[in-house]
């Protein structure tokens, strides 16, 4: 076998890439979000890290949240 085909490939240590941030600080910032743009920057940041079955439910925890804000707009429209 050739040295490149021995080769072993890692992660390294000292790149400038910062580290993922928690599944709970990002729920946390997801359920505190209180507009679409807070909800998207959460959920943009999840997404440069995480992805698959774990991504999938970091979007339906944001899919509750803008069910949510949704929801609690709507009797504020419906009285002007």
């Amino acid at each position: 076998m050739s040295p490149a085909q021995l080769r072993k490939f890692s992660t390294n240590l000292h790149s400038s890439r910062p580290a993922a941030p928690s599944l709970e600080s990002l729920l946390a910032v997801i359920s505190g979000a209180s507009s679409a743009a807070d909800l998207d920057a959460a959920l943009r940041a999840a997404r440069a890290h995480y992805a698959g079955s774990m991504m999938e439910q970091i979007e339906r925890a944001g899919a509750q949240r803008a069910d949510y804000l949704l929801n609690s707009m709507e009797p504020e429209a419906g009285d002007a």
